[in-house]
């Protein structure tokens, strides 16, 4: 087994960016349609998107909506899992804007996603969203204005 994880992180920052540049077909190329049972689980629905139809319908509906789409990974974490899978462990910042009049909207989510490699190309099979509990994230917010204001004192 390598312990290689630099095409995996690759393939999935590529992922992220092609949401940011809306590009379907950056999209749909990330994901591995050859697997008739891969997944997405968007944080906003209640079910996970089950086969390439499904995913790629949720990704054309998403991009359709939003004018502006951003994904800013914070921590990402890929391992290789063989020759041939990896996994990545990675938290986003995301923010989307209907139109330029409307507000954004955004929040942090933690992913879960499961790469495989085929023709020598990494492409999802998994990827799942998690959004941060409403309690963890008021307690983050409490210490750093508390972090902040302590700062401040000195």
């Amino acid at each position: 087994m390598t312990d290689d994880v630099k095409p995996v992180r690759e393939a999935v920052e590529k992922f992220w960016s092609a949401w940011c540049a809306r590009d379907l077909a950056a999209l749909t190329a990330a994901w591995d349609e050859a697997d008739p049972d891969c997944s997405y689980l968007a944080a906003e629905l209640e079910n996970r998107l089950v086969g390439a139809v499904e995913v790629y319908s949720f990704m054309h509906e998403t991009i359709t909506a939003f004018d502006v789409i951003c994904m800013r990974p914070k921590l990402i974490y890929p391992r290789r899992l063989n020759a041939n899978l990896g996994s990545v462990f990675a938290v986003v910042d995301w923010a989307l804007q209907k139109s330029e009049a409307s507000e954004f909207i955004g929040g942090t989510v933690r992913i879960s996603a499961v790469m495989r490699r085929g023709d020598e190309l990494w492409r999802l099979c998994h990827y799942a969203e998690c959004p941060v509990a409403p309690l963890v994230e008021l307690r983050q917010f409490y210490q750093s204005i508390a972090a902040d204001g302590h700062r401040a004192m000195l």
